[in-house]
């Protein structure tokens, strides 16, 4: 789906200072962690073309991935019906009713977005996202905002939209939150450079990211329903 190879970007005004290089693989989840600054966003960005890549290529099934931004900027004018209309929701490849069901938009169609809460709004925007025709959605810390069952439905939903045969790179904050993906691979980045990828339940309690994000972690099993949990410590050190 996306093979990013030996790239550099502009990352804090300068080139970022390692080459990176990763695969997002064809129906499947993949999430990008790392402390605040590190350049998640910027390398979401690059990977969109609003961000330079000095160096290194990038090569993609898909012309333009489908791209949910961190902060996006709207005419506060726009209705949330308006909205949906500038993806070209109607025109959608993909069965995404469930995600109008399960984000609840119907309330808020004909109402301004500058009378929608920041959470309101971003259960718009993944509708609006996810009606894109590309096979590759990328997300920039979607989780944020949302109220708990909103994120909780949105795993269900990325869930079934790989179902249908897409890919996600997602940036998150919440460690929990990709648990509930079943395993993803993920990427943890430092200071504009990937220094550790892998399955998630192996990365997140593994040193390097512990001692990246200066924490303990452990995941422990719900042997009756199957659900995984982490938990969290702060380091000694």
């Amino acid at each position: 789906m996306l093979k990013v190879k030996n790239i550099t970007f502009l990352y804090k005004e300068q080139p970022s200072p390692k080459p990176m290089s990763f695969e997002v693989r064809p129906q499947s989840a993949n999430i990008l962690i790392g402390p605040n600054g590190c350049g998640k966003t910027s390398l979401l960005r690059a990977l969109i073309g609003l961000t330079p890549i000095i160096s290194g290529t990038v090569e993609s099934k898909t012309k333009t991935p489908a791209y949910l931004s961190t902060n996006p900027q709207l005419n506060e004018h726009l209705s949330g019906q308006d909205i949906l209309q500038l993806f070209d929701i109607d025109s959608s490849p993909w069965n995404i009713q469930e995600a109008h069901e399960l984000f609840d938009i119907k309330p808020l169609l004909f109402r301004s977005a500058h009378t929608l809460s920041h959470g309101e709004l971003k259960r718009l925007l993944w509708v609006a996202v996810l009606s894109h025709p590309s096979p590759l959605v990328l997300l920039d810390e979607p989780l944020n905002g949302l109220d708990w069952q909103y994120q909780l439905n949105s795993s269900y939903v990325v869930q079934e939209q790989i179902k249908q045969g897409r890919s996600f790179l997602i940036s998150t904050h919440d460690l929990q939150w990709p648990l509930r993906l079943g395993n993803p691979q993920a990427l943890s980045l430092s200071e504009g450079g990937l220094i550790t990828n892998g399955p998630y339940d192996q990365l997140i309690t593994s040193t390097i990211v512990q001692n990246s994000f200066n924490f303990i972690s452990t995941i422990s099993d719900n042997p009756i329903d199957g659900t995984r949990t982490l938990t969290l410590s702060k380091s000694k050190k």
